[in-house]
């Protein structure tokens, strides 16, 4: 159980679920999700949403969002991305591949007849990408990246674990959080510091990180491709005052997916669902109330 603390929602059911999963990532055929889920107050009339949150985050990434969702009759599932989060880090790898295994494992359990809406923020994009190219799903991108492959420069493989131990320092995880708001003196605070360093306390997560890092991460840039020539409705969120992603990757969206609806946020940064969170679920449930039946 995941205690949250100085966090005005306190409603959150944390859910810990065990899922099929091929022997060849994990020795007992099974590893175990875990995710966020605020129940609608009445059954929710469209299709549920999975939230998939950025590098090297949690599921306590959509904490403002999910909430309003609820009271908007949405029902969501934050969702932690194996490897990142508060799930099983007992796998024998975190590559892209078994992230996205174990996300399509965990939804079709929940929804076996795939009707269901994608959603991922920042790095989160390129799982939500590959899931909706692959079913032809619904998706809705928050800033996310979609037109870089790979996971960046990194260090020599004899000195990865030093570089690991630099990402879970705790001046890192504030500069990040000062880059990704554009009212940071509002929402880069010692709590949202404190937030996204939880889960990389566990033991486990450094081993994680190496083996996704060394795996070469996500291809993003051939999903985009295949959601503009597949048709999948999709809505994109973007704070207009992002210092993390190129400007430009709006217009590129909407030039890969023409059929995408682009939203611009006003006086917002990189993580809109945190941000402008009721901005935010506005959108996705004007979207959502669009989609074709």
């Amino acid at each position: 159980m995941i205690r949250l603390t100085r966090i005005h929602y306190l409603n959150f059911r944390n859910n810990i679920l065990t899922k099929t999963v091929p022997t060849s990532s994990s020795p007992s055929g099974s590893t175990t999700v875990t995710y966020l889920h605020v129940p609608p107050p009445s059954p929710s009339p469209y299709p549920p949403l999975i939230l998939l949150h950025g590098f090297d985050s949690s599921s306590l990434e959509y904490r403002r969002l999910l909430p309003l969702l609820s009271t908007l009759s949405l029902e969501a599932y934050a969702v932690d991305v194996p490897g990142w989060g508060f799930g099983d880090l007992t796998l024998k790898k975190f590559s892209a591949s078994v992230k996205i295994e174990v996300i399509n494992s965990f939804v079709s359990q929940l929804k076996p007849d795939g009707n269901v809406v994608y959603v991922g923020a920042s790095l989160g994009g390129a799982v939500a990408l590959n899931l909706s190219a692959s079913e032809k799903k619904p998706l809705i991108l928050l800033d996310a990246q979609g037109f870089t492959d790979g996971v960046g420069p990194q260090p020599p493989a004899m000195f990865l674990g030093l570089g690991l131990d630099v990402l879970k320092a705790r001046w890192l995880r504030r500069y990040a959080n000062v880059l990704s708001y554009y009212d940071d003196e509002k929402f880069a605070t010692e709590d949202a510091i404190t937030i996204g360093c939880l889960h990389t306390r566990r033991e486990g997560w450094k081993e994680a990180q190496r083996s996704f890092i060394m795996s070469g991460g996500f291809e993003p840039t051939k999903d985009v491709k295949k959601v503009g020539e597949n048709g999948g409705e999709t809505l994109v969120i973007w704070g207009e005052e992002d210092e993390v992603l190129p400007k430009d990757f709006p217009d590129m969206f909407k030039e890969k997916i023409p059929q995408a609806t682009i939203k611009y946020v006003k006086e917002c940064g990189h993580v809109p669902h945190l941000e402008k969170s009721e901005e935010t679920a506005a959108a996705i449930l004007e979207f959502v109330k669009g989609l074709k039946k």
